[in-house]
């Protein structure tokens, strides 16, 4: 028990907030599980937590409570016996065991009381409902690493948010995830997120409609997606393989963003490999120039460099983008001025002579 903490009980809350403020996490809510005075205490300010991610198996929830530098496990299950200390939460006791991993993450245990889905459940909804009066969570993730998920599978979660930073579906086998049509209709339909990492098979099915505020879109298995999916006004990055049921029209995607639709779009990646792109596709109808950058300006982003670059202009701002072609890929990466500053020598001067036709 981090004894340290329980001798500022005597300290003003302003006093004691800035001292919680420099201590550890993983202490401070430790302590506020076993002292109901610094728990009223800590209720008055709460402590700002990074994030919490529920994760969905099919058995049980655990979840990952993160904060700046550090990240606590947390599992639900029953004790071979009844050992470990006492924590109270939310006015009941429960049994609690801490193991240490390494500095920067640990792994709490709670004790449920029997082997069923439902104790998991109802340990998890304790935890989640105490860890809200004593904390500020920023985000809500979700990974589910079912097997056959349907979308009330959710249901105990979605009590605490519908709108998520980070929500990934993807099996523990790495297979696709296979999911009926109406279920993932009702997930793409119930929920937001701000990115999305899909490993989903959906035979037969197509969502036509953008993801709303979704700013990072991520998929392996794409039968069922669809243009219209990544064309959100929030949309900053898509990284896509695999083949779609409909054709995926690169070209509107790079119209939306010359006009102005997708203001926010930094890149997209989309690879079929058994596929000839046709480059006179992609940039129909779109006035393009030899581009300005080399093969160093792409690495420093982390983007492959392929064939044939050709830069294009934004009519709203006119901003640059570069479009790139190889065996079945297609990428385009757009040159934030944060990214005009990373370039090499040479591409900066020819910037610098290029600003007047294509000025930031």
């Amino acid at each position: 028990m981090p004894k340290p903490l329980f001798d500022l009980m005597k300290l003003p809350t302003l006093a004691l907030k800035s001292v919680v403020r420099f201590s550890e996490p993983n202490e401070v809510i430790e302590t506020s599980m076993s002292s109901d005075t610094f728990l009223e205490e800590l209720k008055k300010f709460k402590i700002p937590a990074d994030y919490l991610t529920f994760i969905r198996e099919d058995s049980r929830i655990s979840l990952v409570l993160g904060f700046d530098d550090i990240a606590i496990n947390i599992h639900c299950f029953r004790f071979p016996s009844e050992t470990g200390k006492l924590k109270k939460l939310n006015g009941e006791y429960v049994f609690w065991r801490k193991h240490e991993g390494t500095s920067r993450r640990v792994t709490w245990n709670f004790q449920t009381a029997d082997t069923s889905i439902k104790s998991n459940f109802k340990m998890i909804d304790t935890i989640v409902t105490y860890f809200l009066t004593i904390l500020r969570i920023k985000t809500f993730n979700l990974s589910c690493l079912m097997n056959l998920p349907k979308f009330r599978d959710l249901s105990m979660i979605l009590k605490y948010s519908k709108h998520f930073g980070n929500v990934g579906y993807q099996r523990r086998d790495i297979r696709k995830t296979p999911m009926l049509p109406e279920e993932l209709r009702r997930l793409l339909d119930g929920i937001t997120a701000e990115t999305w990492d899909l490993n989903i098979r959906c035979d037969g099915f197509e969502y036509e409609k953008p993801l709303m505020k979704c700013k990072r879109f991520q998929s392996s298995s794409i039968g069922w997606v669809t243009t219209d999916c990544v064309l959100s006004a929030d949309i900053v990055s898509v990284k896509i393989d695999g083949k779609p049921r409909r054709f995926f029209d690169f070209n509107k995607i790079i119209q939306y963003w010359v006009d102005g639709k997708i203001p926010n779009l930094e890149l997209v990646q989309y690879r079929q490999y058994d596929v000839n792109v046709d480059q006179g596709q992609v940039l129909r109808g779109i006035n393009t120039i030899e581009t300005i950058f080399v093969e160093a300006d792409f690495r420093r982003r982390l983007i492959d460099f392929l064939d044939h670059p050709a830069d294009i202009k934004r009519k709203t701002d006119g901003r640059r983008a570069t479009v790139l072609f190889g065996p079945g890929t297609i990428e385009f990466c757009v040159w934030k001025p944060e990214y005009i500053l990373g370039l090499t020598e040479r591409s900066f001067a020819r910037y610098k002579r290029s600003i007047g036709e294509f000025e930031y």
